[in-house]
């Protein structure tokens, strides 16, 4: 199963993989831009799925400067919200990412920047927030530059050695050497401390025009950064630095194009040698290139011969399509348009078309789940409705996961549920089945949109909302009672499961001979129905 983000309605546009839509979460408010920056968490709340953060550009609920969600990968609820500090100038440049686990609690925390904030001067601060429940674990301000600290900001992997992941910063603007010659810094993500300030070498060069983790590049055991300076030279350029010594170990030129090193980040080691690799972007030239850690050489070119903006932003943190290597995600603004493409050779995966969209920060995140991974992808920022903007997610799989608890029967430690044949709608085929339940007694599947945690006879009510019952049937002599569905004949729900509807099933079942209220339930499972 391979799980997905996106922001703004979407249509879904197959290629060697499909897609399904799951469920969407909306801003609340006109110009809101919800998605606008995204970030990766891992599971937050301990339910086996990858959670996220989504920044909101505009939020009237608190200083109107705009927030960033904790938004639960498995129905889309809202975790948390953090606020945007209140002394801002504008709220049009704040970003988020998520760094990686910085304060040793296993959940992945995140960063959200407010280059405009007015706290100190010159401006712009860089918050690292607990990715558990959005507490804010240290705040580092602007000290090396000129202004518009954190314009851009990204995890840069464990950089100083001490197991806790870092984070670097992007300021394309600061003009500290040169007008507009822009700087990058890295700062340890275990308690702010600066550990690498670069500074661009050209006037308006916009030296960190993007950041980003690039793995280990050089194999010394160290990670490594990238940088974007996408002015310089006149077509742009990036940067790969040790993250042992802070030195240039690559410089990344293009050989036509402009505005190279618009977008990068890292694609681990797409060609086996043992070095990771780098993905770099020129978006008015709509291209994507890859290059090797090893030699700094080209590997592949992505390119789009419409779609100006094609790879506004890039991702290449998780394995779309379950090879073993990382894939990349890129974005095309003006065409609405999600690309995935392979990351070792770049053969396209899917395309998904997203109406209205302005901008897509793509990203990749993974969780284990039913024997495989999660991975998924969010954009963001919707023209319509009027920039309330909205995340988005679906599944390039059908898929089914258990959930919740089982309580010890007469039989036994209690009794499991699972799904048997195809998820698939168009084969109508899926069965639910059950084992562990007393033999030749009554059950009952009973099946919801949602989740619940009450007690109920000897056990746990899982499934909550509306519950519908399917008919009834026997445990049989083994005690595994199964029941086939009919997509076209469902008790409730207007009679049918469509195409990207995902719902929780429950098996009940009589046990008299346990004592109690005679009756017990299976635990539940999740799933989601593709075409």
């Amino acid at each position: 199963m391979r799980l997905h983000f996106l922001i703004g309605p979407i249509t879904l546009v197959p290629l060697a993989m499909a897609q399904t839509p799951m469920h969407t979460v909306s801003g609340g408010a006109s110009h809101e831009a919800l998605g606008w920056e995204l970030g990766a968490l891992g599971d937050v709340n301990g339910d086996g799925f990858p959670d996220l953060v989504a920044q909101s550009r505009w939020d009237p609920t608190g200083t109107g400067h705009g927030s960033v969600r904790g938004i639960s990968g498995v129905d889309g609820s809202v975790l948390y919200t953090v606020y945007g500090p209140p002394n801002l100038t504008s709220n049009n440049t704040m970003s988020v990412a998520g760094i990686g686990d910085v304060n040793a609690d296993g959940i992945g925390d995140f960063a959200f920047a407010s280059p405009s904030d007015l706290t100190t001067l010159p401006s712009g601060s860089v918050s690292v927030y607990s990715g558990v429940d959005g507490s804010k674990l240290y705040t580092r301000f602007n000290v090396n530059g000129t202004g518009e600290y954190g314009r851009h900001v990204s995890g840069a992997g464990d950089i100083n050695g001490d197991g806790i992941p870092d984070v670097i910063t992007g300021t394309k603007v600061d003009h500290t050497t040169g007008p507009h010659r822009g700087m990058a810094e890295v700062f340890s993500g275990l308690d702010g401390t600066i550990l690498y300030t670069w500074f661009g070498s050209q006037d308006t060069g916009y030296f960190g025009s993007a950041v980003g983790a690039a793995g280990d590049v050089n194999n010394d055991g160290r990670d490594d950064v990238i940088v974007g300076a996408a002015a310089e030279g006149g077509n742009g350029r990036a940067y790969v630095y040790s993250g042992l010594d802070g030195s240039i170990l690559h410089t990344l030129v293009p050989t036509s194009g402009w505005e190279f090193g618009g977008a990068v980040d890292g694609l681990g080691d797409v060609d086996n040698d043992g070095h990771d690799d780098v993905a770099v972007a020129a978006p008015y030239s709509r291209f994507v290139q890859v290059f090797s850690g090893a030699t700094g050489g080209l590997l592949y070119e992505l390119a789009a011969p419409l779609g100006w903006r094609f790879g506004a932003s890039i991702d290449g943190k998780g394995d779309l399509n379950a090879d073993g290597y990382r894939d990349l995600l890129v974005s095309s603004p003006t065409q609405e348009l999600i690309r995935a493409y392979s990351g070792v050779d770049g053969a396209p995966l899917f395309v998904v078309s997203v109406p209205g969209l302005t901008v897509a920060k793509g990203v990749i995140f993974t969780g284990p789940i039913v024997g495989t991974s999660v991975v998924g992808f969010a954009g963001g920022g919707t023209r319509t409705p009027p920039g309330n903007g909205a995340v988005h997610q679906f599944a390039t799989e059908c898929f089914w996961r258990p959930y919740c608890v089982t309580s010890p029967n007469s039989v036994g430690p209690g009794a499991t549920v699972s799904i048997s044949g195809s998820l698939s709608i168009s084969t109508n085929s899926t069965r639910l089945q059950a084992s562990g339940c007393p033999p030749n007694v009554s059950a009952i599947f009973i099946y919801s949109r949602k989740r619940a945690f009450l007690p109920l006879s000897d056990g746990t009510r899982c499934v909550g909302g509306h519950i519908y019952r399917l008919h009834v049937v026997n445990t049989g002599p083994n005690g595994t009672p199964s029941r086939l569905l009919d997509f076209n004949n469902m008790p409730g729900l207007g009679g049918t499961i469509s195409i990207g509807e995902g719902y929780r099933f429950q098996c009940w079942y009589r046990d008299q001979a346990a004592g109690g209220t005679g009756a017990n339930l299976s635990n539940a499972l999740e799933a989601w129905f593709c075409e």
